[in-house]
């Protein structure tokens, strides 16, 4: 089984640093030593996603941010 620790290996940007579960929600954070940001998604468990789709919500975080 694939971990929230597999999503941001597979993301592969030091700038993602975390996915952690919220009440209700996950969120990704961004840190690149300027810059501190957050991007929510909104679904009670982390198995509730497929893994690629995870790791898609990351890229596009990323990419809004870059």
């Amino acid at each position: 089984m694939k971990t929230k620790a597999d999503v941001i290996k597979a993301i592969d940007d030091p700038r993602i640093t975390e996915l952690v579960r919220g009440e209700g929600y996950h969120y990704f954070i961004f840190d690149d030593g300027k810059d501190y940001a957050t991007h929510s998604v909104y679904t009670m468990c982390f198995s509730h996603m497929p893994f690629d789709r995870w790791v898609e919500e990351g890229q596009d975080f990323l990419a809004e941010m870059s």
